[in-house]
């Protein structure tokens, strides 16, 4: 019996102990971080996004001025 009772108490020392709930200001920081965070991803996402897009034209752009030069300039046969 006296077995059973020492076992139980270093059972019951052992077990998950109550921890108080986080308070609001506590929630509200880790709420903030969490949210600065998934901005900081989403416009890293956007700005690649729109660095993509604007290559692209500025490379469209680009290749129609070479086109226009090219058959502006006279050929010059030998």
């Amino acid at each position: 019996m006296a077995l059973f009772v020492a076992c139980s108490i270093l059972l019951g020392a052992c077990g998950p102990t109550m921890q108080e709930p986080p308070s609001r200001g506590q929630v509200d920081s880790l709420v903030n971080v969490r949210v600065n965070a998934l901005q900081l991803e989403m416009q890293a996402k956007n700005d690649s996004i729109i660095n993509a897009l604007a290559r692209h034209r500025a490379d469209s752009i680009l290749a129609v001025m070479k086109s226009q030069n090219a058959a502006t300039q006279p050929t010059v046969n030998k």
